[in-house]
């Protein structure tokens, strides 16, 4: 019988060459006790009632200093006596334009429906057949124009937003101008949308 060869020794392991780590910083993120480490023994009532009782007096002192303030800081009971506030005149002169509108212009409704139903979506057909009232300018000159559409929706901004700002997209592709803005209001004259056309 042959007796095996002998094996060589194993290799020194990489982990063995190695120097040992460096010890561990501690961790700045790690959580502490805000007032240390509670002693042995103690529960979490006693830590709860003391901190309920730190807590207590905080606000005794800030109510306590927020009074004394509020009372103009006098300490001795005397009244604190308001002074009367300055005289203040303005005087200002302002010209103001307005464009006429028309104040129910049944022909705007019927054009705004016609063209809608004629390039509207289906979604802003339903919507058209809403508006029960349109004022505008006179003549909208490109540049600016505030457009009010009133509506019978009855509900509020949650409810009939959506028909509403269908409403102000389909004025978009009617009527057009650099800064206009159209408002849609609900039958009770509460603003449901707006947007610029």
């Amino acid at each position: 019988m042959t007796t095996p060869p002998p094996q060589p020794p194993p290799p020194p392991s990489p982990a063995a060459e190695l120097p040992a780590p460096p010890p561990a910083a501690p961790n700045p993120f790690a959580y502490v006790e805000p007032f240390g480490a509670p002693p042995a023994g103690a529960s979490a009532a006693t830590r709860n009632a003391v901190i309920g009782a730190v807590a207590t007096v905080l606000a005794l002192v800030l109510g306590t200093v927020v009074g004394w303030l509020g009372h103009g800081g006098s300490d001795r009971g005397e009244p604190v006596v308001a002074l009367p506030a300055p005289r203040v005149t303005v005087t200002a002169t302002a010209t103001v334009t307005a464009q006429p509108t028309q104040p129910s212009s049944a022909a705007a409704v019927e054009e705004f429906k016609a063209f809608v139903a004629a390039n509207g979506t289906a979604n802003q057909k339903k919507a058209v057949q809403h508006v029960q009232k349109i004022n505008m300018p006179v003549r909208l000159d490109g540049i600016s124009g505030i457009v009010d559409v009133f509506t019978d929706l009855d509900g509020d901004f949650l409810a009939d937003a959506g028909t509403a700002k269908l409403l102000t997209e389909a004025f978009a592709e009617w009527k057009s101008a650099r800064n206009g803005l159209v408002n849609v209001f609900n039958a009770d004259g509460k603003a449901l949308a707006n947007g610029l056309f």
